[in-house]
Protein backbone atom coordinates (compact mmCIF):
# COMPACT_ATOMS: atom_id res chain seq x y z
CA UNK A 1 0.00 0.00 0.00
CA UNK A 2 2.90 2.29 0.94
CA UNK A 3 4.27 1.64 -2.82
CA UNK A 4 1.61 2.28 -4.42
CA UNK A 5 0.76 5.88 -2.57
CA UNK A 6 4.22 6.67 -3.36
CA UNK A 7 3.74 6.22 -6.86
CA UNK A 8 0.49 8.02 -7.08
CA UNK A 9 2.45 10.92 -5.24
CA UNK A 10 5.12 10.90 -7.78
CA UNK A 11 2.72 10.89 -10.75
CA UNK A 12 1.00 13.87 -9.18
CA UNK A 13 3.53 15.51 -8.69
CA UNK A 14 5.02 15.22 -12.01
CA UNK A 15 1.32 15.83 -13.18
CA UNK A 16 1.52 19.33 -11.67
CA UNK A 17 4.94 20.18 -12.64
CA UNK A 18 3.72 19.79 -16.47
CA UNK A 19 0.69 21.87 -15.90
CA UNK A 20 2.74 24.43 -13.94
CA UNK A 21 5.82 24.47 -17.03
CA UNK A 22 2.85 24.39 -19.88
CA UNK A 23 1.04 26.99 -18.21
CA UNK A 24 4.11 29.28 -17.73
CA UNK A 25 5.58 28.79 -20.86
CA UNK A 26 2.07 29.73 -22.61
CA UNK A 27 2.08 33.32 -20.59
CA UNK A 28 5.74 33.88 -21.16
CA UNK A 29 4.94 33.39 -25.25
CA UNK A 30 2.17 35.25 -25.10
CA UNK A 31 4.05 38.37 -23.32
CA UNK A 32 6.51 38.13 -25.48
CA UNK A 33 4.39 38.40 -28.60
CA UNK A 34 2.87 41.36 -27.00
CA UNK A 35 6.17 42.74 -26.35
CA UNK A 36 6.68 42.39 -30.58
CA UNK A 37 3.25 43.86 -30.91
CA UNK A 38 4.39 46.81 -28.58
CA UNK A 39 7.34 47.65 -30.61
CA UNK A 40 5.71 47.54 -33.82
CA UNK A 41 3.48 50.30 -32.88
CA UNK A 42 6.06 52.55 -31.70
CA UNK A 43 8.49 51.83 -34.46
CA UNK A 44 5.59 53.66 -36.15
CA UNK A 45 4.77 56.09 -33.89
CA UNK A 46 5.39 59.97 -34.35
CA UNK A 47 4.88 61.63 -31.15
CA UNK A 48 4.73 64.95 -32.38
CA UNK A 49 1.42 64.46 -33.54
CA UNK A 50 -1.51 65.17 -31.73
CA UNK A 51 -3.39 62.09 -30.83
CA UNK A 52 -6.56 63.30 -32.48
CA UNK A 53 -4.58 63.46 -35.97
CA UNK A 54 -2.88 60.27 -35.38
CA UNK A 55 -5.60 58.70 -38.01
CA UNK A 56 -4.87 55.46 -40.42
CA UNK A 57 -2.79 57.49 -42.86
CA UNK A 58 0.09 58.73 -40.24
CA UNK A 59 0.01 55.53 -38.31
CA UNK A 60 2.59 54.04 -40.86
CA UNK A 61 4.64 57.13 -41.80
CA UNK A 62 6.50 59.70 -39.39
CA UNK A 63 5.63 63.29 -40.51
CA UNK A 64 8.06 66.40 -40.64
CA UNK A 65 5.61 69.00 -38.98
CA UNK A 66 5.10 72.61 -40.25
CA UNK A 67 2.87 75.22 -38.13
CA UNK A 68 1.93 78.24 -40.00
CA UNK A 69 0.75 80.75 -37.09
CA UNK A 70 -1.63 82.80 -39.28
CA UNK A 71 -2.29 86.84 -37.86
CA UNK A 72 -4.32 89.16 -39.92
CA UNK A 73 -1.90 91.10 -41.05
CA UNK A 74 -1.05 95.36 -40.58
CA UNK A 75 0.38 98.30 -42.09
CA UNK A 76 2.37 99.07 -38.68
CA UNK A 77 5.85 97.37 -39.46
CA UNK A 78 5.91 96.51 -35.59
CA UNK A 79 2.84 94.96 -35.27
CA UNK A 80 3.52 92.25 -37.93
CA UNK A 81 7.16 91.72 -36.55
CA UNK A 82 5.55 90.82 -33.26
CA UNK A 83 4.46 88.06 -34.80
CA UNK A 84 7.64 86.95 -35.91
CA UNK A 85 8.90 87.20 -32.62
CA UNK A 86 6.06 84.71 -31.14
CA UNK A 87 7.25 82.26 -33.58
CA UNK A 88 10.59 82.13 -32.96
CA UNK A 89 10.16 81.68 -29.19
CA UNK A 90 7.12 79.29 -30.01
CA UNK A 91 9.75 77.43 -32.28
CA UNK A 92 13.12 78.11 -29.66
CA UNK A 93 10.63 76.67 -26.09
CA UNK A 94 7.54 74.36 -27.74
CA UNK A 95 8.28 73.49 -31.38
CA UNK A 96 10.57 70.53 -30.58
CA UNK A 97 11.75 70.09 -33.89
CA UNK A 98 9.22 71.04 -35.81
CA UNK A 99 9.17 73.99 -38.46
CA UNK A 100 7.45 77.01 -36.99
CA UNK A 101 6.24 79.83 -39.74
CA UNK A 102 4.70 83.01 -39.62
CA UNK A 103 2.01 84.13 -41.90
CA UNK A 104 -0.28 86.84 -42.35
CA UNK A 105 -3.77 86.94 -43.93
CA UNK A 106 -3.28 89.90 -46.17
CA UNK A 107 -1.74 92.71 -46.28
CA UNK A 108 1.37 92.37 -45.07
CA UNK A 109 3.98 89.02 -46.26
CA UNK A 110 5.14 86.86 -45.94
CA UNK A 111 1.53 85.09 -46.87
CA UNK A 112 0.00 82.00 -45.95
CA UNK A 113 0.78 80.85 -49.21
CA UNK A 114 4.64 81.66 -48.91
CA UNK A 115 4.82 80.55 -45.76
CA UNK A 116 3.07 76.93 -46.58
CA UNK A 117 6.09 76.82 -49.71
CA UNK A 118 8.71 77.20 -47.58
CA UNK A 119 7.21 74.70 -45.14
CA UNK A 120 7.41 72.36 -48.18
CA UNK A 121 10.95 73.88 -49.13
CA UNK A 122 11.91 72.46 -45.43
CA UNK A 123 10.81 68.98 -46.23
CA UNK A 124 7.48 68.75 -44.09
CA UNK A 125 4.81 66.58 -45.12
CA UNK A 126 2.52 68.10 -42.70
CA UNK A 127 1.43 71.23 -42.49
CA UNK A 128 -1.01 72.72 -39.66
CA UNK A 129 -2.62 76.52 -39.95
CA UNK A 130 -3.11 78.01 -36.51
CA UNK A 131 -5.22 81.42 -36.98
CA UNK A 132 -4.06 83.59 -34.14
CA UNK A 133 -6.85 85.22 -33.89
CA UNK A 134 -9.09 85.97 -30.46
CA UNK A 135 -12.35 86.23 -32.07
CA UNK A 136 -14.07 83.00 -34.02
CA UNK A 137 -15.53 85.53 -37.16
CA UNK A 138 -15.32 85.01 -40.95
CA UNK A 139 -11.09 85.31 -40.64
CA UNK A 140 -10.26 82.83 -38.73
CA UNK A 141 -13.15 80.66 -39.84
CA UNK A 142 -13.78 80.93 -43.26
CA UNK A 143 -10.82 83.46 -45.12
CA UNK A 144 -8.42 81.93 -43.89
CA UNK A 145 -9.05 78.05 -44.37
CA UNK A 146 -9.62 79.14 -47.62
CA UNK A 147 -6.45 80.75 -48.07
CA UNK A 148 -4.91 77.08 -46.43
CA UNK A 149 -6.48 75.26 -48.73
CA UNK A 150 -5.23 77.32 -51.76
CA UNK A 151 -1.89 76.69 -50.72
CA UNK A 152 -1.94 73.62 -50.01
CA UNK A 153 -3.63 72.80 -53.58
CA UNK A 154 -0.27 72.89 -55.09
CA UNK A 155 1.14 70.52 -52.66
CA UNK A 156 -1.64 67.63 -52.88
CA UNK A 157 1.31 64.99 -51.49
CA UNK A 158 1.17 67.22 -47.78
CA UNK A 159 -1.32 66.65 -45.57
CA UNK A 160 -3.28 69.76 -44.25
CA UNK A 161 -4.92 70.67 -40.49
CA UNK A 162 -6.78 73.81 -39.54
CA UNK A 163 -6.92 74.11 -35.96
CA UNK A 164 -9.35 76.35 -33.85
CA UNK A 165 -8.75 79.97 -33.76
CA UNK A 166 -6.68 80.93 -30.53
CA UNK A 167 -9.88 82.43 -29.30
CA UNK A 168 -11.83 79.08 -29.11
CA UNK A 169 -9.85 78.08 -25.47
CA UNK A 170 -12.22 80.35 -23.47
CA UNK A 171 -10.08 79.37 -20.12
CA UNK A 172 -6.68 79.80 -21.69
CA UNK A 173 -8.34 83.59 -22.87
CA UNK A 174 -9.92 84.40 -19.61
CA UNK A 175 -6.61 83.91 -17.56
CA UNK A 176 -4.58 86.24 -19.79
CA UNK A 177 -7.15 88.74 -19.38
CA UNK A 178 -7.58 88.32 -15.88
CA UNK A 179 -3.69 88.29 -15.61
CA UNK A 180 -3.52 91.70 -17.43
CA UNK A 181 -6.50 93.37 -15.29
CA UNK A 182 -4.60 92.54 -12.09
CA UNK A 183 -1.22 93.69 -13.24
CA UNK A 184 -2.52 96.71 -14.39
CA UNK A 185 -4.67 97.43 -11.23
CA UNK A 186 -1.41 96.77 -9.05
CA UNK A 187 0.98 98.75 -10.75
CA UNK A 188 -1.91 101.69 -11.34
CA UNK A 189 -2.19 100.99 -7.18
CA UNK A 190 1.30 101.24 -6.64
CA UNK A 191 1.87 104.71 -8.32
CA UNK A 192 -0.43 106.29 -6.47
CA UNK A 193 0.61 105.21 -2.75
CA UNK A 194 4.46 106.35 -3.77
CA UNK A 195 5.07 109.76 -2.35
CA UNK A 196 4.99 112.90 -4.75
CA UNK A 197 8.69 113.64 -5.73
CA UNK A 198 9.47 117.53 -4.26
CA UNK A 199 8.39 120.51 -6.25
CA UNK A 200 12.23 121.32 -6.99
CA UNK A 201 11.92 117.74 -9.04
CA UNK A 202 9.05 118.41 -10.69
CA UNK A 203 8.59 120.55 -14.41
CA UNK A 204 7.17 123.27 -12.26
CA UNK A 205 10.06 122.97 -9.82
CA UNK A 206 13.01 123.70 -12.78
CA UNK A 207 10.99 126.38 -14.22
CA UNK A 208 10.49 127.94 -10.44
CA UNK A 209 14.32 127.54 -10.22
CA UNK A 210 15.51 129.65 -13.32
CA UNK A 211 13.17 132.15 -13.17
CA UNK A 212 15.01 132.61 -9.37
CA UNK A 213 17.94 132.54 -11.05
CA UNK A 214 17.05 135.27 -13.72
CA UNK A 215 15.67 137.37 -10.80
CA UNK A 216 19.10 137.03 -8.82
CA UNK A 217 21.42 137.64 -12.04
CA UNK A 218 18.84 141.03 -12.51
CA UNK A 219 19.42 142.27 -9.24
CA UNK A 220 23.04 141.36 -9.11
CA UNK A 221 23.30 143.89 -12.53
CA UNK A 222 21.46 146.30 -10.90
CA UNK A 223 23.38 146.37 -7.93
CA UNK A 224 26.95 146.20 -9.98
CA UNK A 225 25.53 149.34 -12.19
CA UNK A 226 24.68 151.83 -8.83
CA UNK A 227 28.16 150.56 -7.53
CA UNK A 228 29.84 151.74 -10.95
CA UNK A 229 28.00 155.18 -10.42
CA UNK A 230 28.72 155.94 -7.34
CA UNK A 231 32.45 154.70 -8.13
CA UNK A 232 35.32 158.01 -7.92
CA UNK A 233 36.00 157.43 -11.61
CA UNK A 234 32.59 157.77 -12.86
CA UNK A 235 32.16 160.94 -10.94
CA UNK A 236 35.55 162.36 -11.79
CA UNK A 237 34.42 161.53 -15.41
CA UNK A 238 30.99 163.50 -15.06
CA UNK A 239 32.85 166.75 -13.74
CA UNK A 240 35.15 166.24 -16.76
CA UNK A 241 32.23 166.27 -19.28
CA UNK A 242 30.90 169.10 -16.94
Amino acid sequence: ASGNSNSIGMHFFFFLYSVVGSSYALQQSRFTNRVVKVAAVLEDFDPRLSPHEYDETTKNTAKKVGVIVVDHGSKVEKANRRLEDICEMYAKDKGRDWIIRPAHMEIASPSISEAFDDCVAQGCDLVVCHPFFLGIGRHPTQDVPRLFAEASAKHPQVQTIVTEPLGHDIPLILNVVDNTVRSSIDQALTSVSQEPPPFEETFFGSIQAAMNEAMVSQEQLQQEKQLDLSSPQHQQSQYTNE
